[in-house]
């Protein structure tokens, strides 16, 4: 994972004077361009690998510029993302609720490591690498 750490406070400038607001489409996501990169390292904002070790939680602002990669078939390594985004139940409506509900946004996602092209990574695995010891 590579963060530009403290981008989230130079966001609403980039967009109003970087982009063009015709082009957006209503995703949850924003690729970034080589211009808009540019824009955070005039500001001295670089990208940072963050360092974390298997059973690391990361916690961060999710409008801070992030990216990953995704596993190829030359990977040797399965990474295993769990992104989970909260707001306080008390500040949604009942509206909002139901329309989240209504469009399937609180599902419980498909638990199976593909591919980039869609198929099931071979590697992905059935059971617990270490099974627990079973005691009374």
């Amino acid at each position: 994972m590579v963060v530009v750490a403290k981008s989230h406070e130079a966001l609403d400038k980039l967009f109003d004077t970087q982009t063009d607001p015709m082009s957006w489409k209503q995703e949850d996501v924003f690729p970034f361009t080589q211009k808009g990169m540019e824009c955070f390292s005039r500001k001295g904002l670089e990208p940072v690998k963050v360092q974390a070790e298997p059973g690391y939680m990361i916690l961060w602002n999710s409008r801070v510029t992030h990216c990953g990669g995704d596993p190829t078939e030359k990977s040797d390594t399965i990474r295993t993302i769990i992104y989970a985004t909260y707001t306080p139940r008390n500040l949604a409506t009942k509206a909002a609720l139901a329309e989240k509900k209504r469009h399937g946004n609180i599902t419980l996602g498909e638990l199976a490591a593909r591919l980039p092209d869609g198929s099931l990574d071979p590697r992905n695995p059935t059971e617990p690498w270490e099974k627990a010891e079973q005691t009374d």
